[in-house]
């Protein structure tokens, strides 16, 4: 088995695949969110699977926008370079990979947005050598997205990306001749994330509160924990025509009582708010289309 694998540094997740047999192989037991915890002051990067709970006092976020800029994130009582915490969660992904496969990882294929600047690119490039890689090498997520397209279906054509992660929206199109990929246009708007659609979830969550009269913590209103339900409502609605929701203990009656917050969100409500960014994610396809002088 080769010592080379596939590395997804995310905006929330990261997570490592390899090479089996002409397949690429997710290896989701070793998938760990793309932030680091402050737990019992000790930091430490969370599987995908866990949740935050109240013995976490404090979360390093936004790692994958921040790197590049010389950023310093709060964690606790101190300060933490933003490569460091990043390549604690590479280094994380790494070693629980190499003991499932049993065998060392020593070369990484990175993906990095498109839009990635060369300072965004080296940053990634060094976090990876810092977590144990020898050998890295970068490709665009877009390219990336459109290889494996065209493994599958074998077809050369024109091919759009649309890319609207947690991060910045990116569309991209690019031709394929056989072996030959040829990227004709790339658009994106670092100020059009992904988590937009995460905060409106959030936002209907905390204009439940206010109806209902629970009083929380100003400071409890953005926190990780609220965040945390409202992507699980927007990955719920993805699916179902209305998510139900109940959140114990959330904040206080006007009595002093803990109170529970109960709450249904149909997807028609859910699409109605986010309606505005959708829509200028496509104004930017058209525009990738029209730089790539294609109709």
């Amino acid at each position: 088995m080769s010592d080379a694998v596939g590395l997804d540094f995310g905006q929330s997740q990261c997570r490592l695949a390899y090479w089996d047999k002409g397949q690429p192989i997710v290896l989701t037991e070793a998938t760990h969110l793309s932030q680091v915890w402050l737990h019992f002051e000790t930091p430490r990067v969370p599987r995908a699977t866990e949740k935050l709970s109240q013995s976490i006092k404090d979360v390093a976020v936004d790692l994958k926008s921040n790197l590049g800029n010389s950023q310093q994130v709060l964690l606790g009582h101190q300060q933490w370079d933003v490569s460091d915490l990043a390549t604690m969660v590479m280094k994380a992904v790494k070693e629980d990979g190499e003991n499932i496969l049993r065998h060392s990882m020593k070369r990484a294929l990175v993906v990095v947005p498109a839009y990635a600047s060369e300072s965004q690119r080296n940053a990634i490039r060094r976090a990876a050598q810092k977590a144990g890689f020898v050998d890295v090498r970068l490709i665009s997520e877009t390219l990336a997205a459109v290889i494996t397209a065209h493994n599958k279906s074998g077809e050369d054509g024109w091919y759009l990306v649309y890319h609207f992660g947690a991060g910045a929206f990116e569309a991209s199109v690019i031709s394929v001749e056989g072996p030959r990929y040829t990227v004709a246009s790339i658009v994106g708007d670092r100020g059009l994330r992904g988590d937009f659609l995460d905060r409106q979830a959030a936002r209907f969550i905390v204009e439940e509160v206010n109806r209902k009269q629970i009083s929380i913590p100003r400071s409890q209103t953005w926190d990780a924990s609220l965040m945390q339900h409202a992507i699980s409502i927007k990955v719920e609605l993805t699916k179902r025509e209305r998510a139900e929701r109940i959140i114990p203990r959330i904040g206080k009656t006007s009595q002093g009582r803990l109170a529970d917050l109960e709450f249904v969100i149909e997807r028609s409500e859910f699409e109605h708010r986010i309606h505005a960014y959708i829509a200028r994610t496509f104004q930017l396809v058209q525009s990738a289309i029209t730089e790539a002088s294609i109709s």
